[in-house]
């Protein structure tokens, strides 16, 4: 955060005092982020392994993270909705469709013991 102010023009000075101020009072909250972020990403459809990622790389502790998507109720129902969207309940017809799914499920970001479930039915 403090590159991010010093980078919009804030004097260095000011924003060393300001975040722990912030922290302090509760205007700047990793935990409150991470929430927020992770209930607009499950929006778009993206799994706990594709989030916990892009989490990580913003700079939100490793902790933070589990917590928060172990938090999320159901990530395998999740899973199942995204998978349905996508491809209707139809079960995939052969090995090349069923790869397809797989790929694409993956590539949202779930984990393989998730796609496995759906798609070994």
């Amino acid at each position: 955060m403090a590159l991010v102010l010093q980078r919009k023009g804030f004097p260095p000075e000011i924003v060393e005092s300001l975040i722990p101020r912030l922290e302090k009072d509760g205007s700047l909250s990793d935990e409150r982020f991470a929430e927020m972020f992770i209930r607009a990403r499950i929006a778009r459809g993206f799994g706990q392994v594709r989030i916990g990622n892009e989490l990580r790389q913003k700079g939100v502790a490793d902790d933070i993270v589990e917590t928060c998507l172990n938090a999320v109720e159901d990530w395998d129902a999740h899973a199942e909705r995204v998978h349905r969207k996508k491809f209707g309940s139809e079960r995939p017809g052969d090995q090349q469709e069923k790869a397809k799914r797989w790929r694409y499920l993956q590539y949202k970001g779930f984990t393989s013991e998730q796609i496995g479930s759906i798609l070994m039915d």
